[in-house]
Parts: C-alpha cells; structure tokens; sequence
C-alpha cells in the first residue's frame, strides 16, 4: 500500500466541486464518467473527434465544456487542453481514456499507424502535459485507464495490446518521478471484451464496465480517509 502526504489528500478531498478534463470522451468509460461526475455536481471538460457527441453531453448542463480535439495532432492538442483548462476554470483531475484497436494478423502497417499514433504517441503527449501541470501546480490527479491486453501478446491484434503494456509501463514510470510526491497517480485495468466483439458492438464495451470502474476505484479516491494506490498485480 502506498498513500500519499497528507496535505494532498486533504487539498483533493476539501475541494468540494472538482475540476474534471476527460480524454476521450464520446462514448464507452468516457462518456459514463463525464456524465457521473456532472450528476455530482462536478466542472468537467471533455474532449474527442466527434463534436455532436461531445455537444450532447454537455447539452443539458451548464458545468459541463468541451473541445474538439485528435490526441494525434501534437501541438493542436495541447493548444486545445490549454485553452479547455482555462475555460473549466482549473484542473484538479485528468483522466486519460482515449484509446484505438484494429483487427490486424496480417500485419498490416497502415492499421497499426493510427493505434500507435492514439495510444502511444497522443497518449504521451497528454500525459506528460498533465504531468508538468499538476508539477507547477503542485498537485493533482492523473488518472490512466489501460487493459489487461497489455499484459500479454494477441496476434490478431499487436499493435492493441502492445500499446496497453506501454501505457502501463510508462504509468509506472510516472509514479517514480521524483515530483510524484506532489500527485496521485492511478493506474487502472479494464477487463477487455474480445476484440472481435468489441469490433462489432463499438461504443457497448465502455457502458457495460464503467460503473464499475467509477464504484471500485475513482470514487473511493475521493472519499476514503486516505488515497490508496493500486499496483499492478492488483494488490493494494
């Protein structure tokens, strides 16, 4: 078990209104928790491509921001969470749940590209970005959401499952920064539907888990006497 210094459980515990920013948030976890942390009366800014998704779920609450965006493009996306941050008024917890997965056994390069684009190269990018925020800021929450693909290999999917064991290994890497002192850093699987379903019921995988991932593990986050860190075996 690792808990954090007791200044930055009661600074994230004190805020009664938290500052939300949502990576991915058009559907699936995304949208499940941007609409969870609204009904609690939550400032929450979301991103993603498809703008009429975004619009629909901010559509109905005054508390709720969003911001086109494609974690690909480098400098657009840090342009776009910077100007998001400030609409929002502040970020307290970042939340990274932007993720990609082709069918490919044929090794095909030009399916791999935009996986490794997604979950490796924009998925760097918005971490180190938050990462260096919440340094200045001198706390803050950020919040990975992975697969347990990344624990192994699957050879009609490569690319999926090899980009899952960065994110987990670069997480882990996040944790050792000599500036997690000041942050909480979590890092949480998600049981995989198998890809070939996932392929077909798109946007059914998140709604089916996301609940439970808010119940188990953001949720206790917040109002537990102290912060608690789930290490990759799953202990605590």
């Amino acid at each position: 078990m690792c808990s954090e210094p007791d200044t930055f459980v009661q600074t994230l515990k004190n805020i009664k209104m938290k500052k939300v920013i949502i990576i991915g948030a058009t559907s699936g976890i995304g949208k499940g928790l941007a609409e969870r942390f609204l009904r609690e009366g939550n400032t929450v800014g979301i991103t993603g491509r498809r703008e009429d998704k975004l619009q629909e779920i901010c559509s109905q609450n005054k508390n709720c921001f969003y911001s086109v965006s494609d974690v690909t493009k480098d400098t657009d996306t840090v342009r776009q969470l910077s100007n998001l941050v400030n609409r929002v008024g502040g970020m307290d917890i970042l939340i990274f749940c932007s993720g990609i997965g082709e069918l490919n056994p044929e090794l095909d390069y030009l399916l791999e590209k935009p996986t490794l684009l997604t979950n490796v190269i924009g998925f760097t990018n918005v971490v180190d970005w938050a990462f260096h925020f919440f340094q200045k800021q001198e706390w803050g929450h950020l919040i990975v959401i992975s697969s347990v693909g990344g624990m192994r290999g699957e050879g009609i999917a490569p690319a999926y499952n090899a980009s899952k064991a960065y994110q987990i290994n670069y997480t882990e890497g996040l944790r050792k920064q000599p500036s997690y002192l000041i942050l909480f850093i979590s890092l949480m699987y998600v049981p995989d539907l198998s890809i070939r379903q996932w392929q077909k019921e798109r946007g059914c995988f998140g709604l089916l888990r996301w609940i439970k991932l808010y119940n188990r593990f953001i949720a206790p986050s917040f109002e537990e006497e102290k912060l608690r860190m789930f290490r990759r075996d799953g202990n605590m």
